[in-house]
C-alpha cells in the first residue's frame, strides 16, 4: 500500500505528506470563504489594497492568501458632543449637548474604508468633530437668545441639513441631530431672573396704582354725593320752613312720651333770625 513499505513498515513520508495536504486543503477551504453579517458591507481587498468591490451581507468566496474582506458597519451610529454656541445679536454663549445620528453610505463603503479604515472612532474624530460643531454654531447664531430654548427641534433640523451637505463627500449620511440640552451661563440666567422679577414688580406697581386711582375716584364720588345731599337738604330747609317746624313738633312729642327734655330750648331755622321756642 501507499502508506507501507514492501516490508509492511509504515511509510512516514507518505503519512506526513497526506496530513500536510489535508491541512492545506482545510486552510484553502476556510480561507476562501466567509460571511458578512446583517447591517454590514464587505470591502473586498487584494493584498490589503482596496479593489473598489463591495460585498453585501451573506456568504462570500475569495482567493485565499491574496484576498481578504473587511467588514464595514452601515447601521446608524451615534456621535455626541458638548459644545459652546453663540446666539443672534448677543455675545452670550450657551452650552449645547448635541447628538448626531449618522451611518456610512453602503455604496461608498470602499471609499470610506480607503480614507478612514473601519474604525468608527477615527471617522468621528476626523469627520464629525469640527463639522458638527460648525453646523450647530452656524444655526444657533441665527436665533435670538430669548427663543433659542424653544426652537431646539427647528435648530436641530437646520443644523442636520448643513452637516449633511458637509459630510456627504466623505460617504457619510446624516440621519438627524438632536439637541438634548441647551443651557446659558449662570450670569445670564441670573440676569433673566432679575428681568422677570423687575417685570413682575412693575405689574404689581401698576395694579396698585390703578387700585389707588379707583379708590380715589370712588371717594370723590361719595364726597360729591354727600355734598349734593347736604345742598339738597339745605335748599329744602330754605324753601320749606315748615319742615323744621315738623321736626320741632316731633321732638316735643318724643319729650312728652319719655317725660324728659331731649331737645334744646330753641332750634335754629333756615333763616339767621328764625328761632323756634321749645317747651315754652
Amino acid at each position: 500500500m501507499f502508506y507501507k513499505t514492501r516490508d509492511g513498515e509504515p511509510r512516514l513520508s507518505a503519512i506526513i505528506g497526506t496530513v500536510i495536504g489535508a491541512i492545506v486543503l482545510i486552510i484553502l477551504i476556510f480561507g476562501s470563504t466567509g460571511t458578512i453579517k446583517a447591517g454590514q458591507k464587505g470591502v473586498y481587498l487584494r493584498n490589503n489594497g482596496v479593489t473598489g468591490k463591495v460585498l453585501d451581507d451573506g456568504r462570500y468566496f475569495k482567493l485565499p492568501f491574496f484576498d481578504s474582506v473587511a467588514p464595514m458597519s452601515i447601521q446608524i451610529n451615534k456621535y455626541q458632543q458638548v459644545m459652546s454656541c453663540g446666539t443672534h445679536g448677543s455675545q452670550q454663549e450657551l452650552t449645547a449637548t448635541v447628538t448626531v445620528n449618522y451611518e456610512i453610505d453602503g455604496k461608498q463603503a470602499a471609499y470610506v474604508y480607503q480614507q478612514f479604515g473601519n474604525d468608527i472612532a477615527i471617522i468621528q474624530d476626523k469627520v464629525m468633530n469640527d463639522n458638527a460643531q460648525e453646523a450647530v454654531k452656524k444655526t444657533t447664531s441665527q436665533y435670538d437668545a430669548s427663543v433659542v430654548l424653544d426652537k431646539r427641534d427647528e435648530i436641530g433640523e437646520k443644523a442636520s441639513k448643513i452637516l449633511s451637505d458637509k459630510v456627504a463627500q466623505y460617504g457619510i449620511v446624516i440621519r438627524g441631530i438632536n439637541i438634548v440640552n441647551l443651557a446659558f451661563s449662570k450670569e445670564y440666567n441670573d440676569a433673566i431672573e432679575d428681568q422677570a422679577k423687575a417685570s413682575k414688580d412693575r405689574d404689581t406697581a401698576t395694579i396698585l396704582r390703578d387700585k389707588a386711582i379707583i379708590d380715589a375716584q370712588t371717594k370723590a364720588e361719595i364726597a360729591k354725593g354727600d355734598a349734593e345731599a347736604i345742598r339738597i337738604t339745605s335748599q329744602s330747609l330754605t324753601e320749606q320752613p315748615q319742615y323744621l317746624e315738623l321736626k320741632r313738633v316731633e321732638a316735643l312729642r318724643i319729650s312728652a312720651e319719655k317725660g324728659v327734655k331731649i331737645v334744646p330750648d330753641t332750634i335754629v331755622g333756615s333763616g339767621v333770625n328764625t328761632l323756634y321756642s321749645v317747651g315754652k
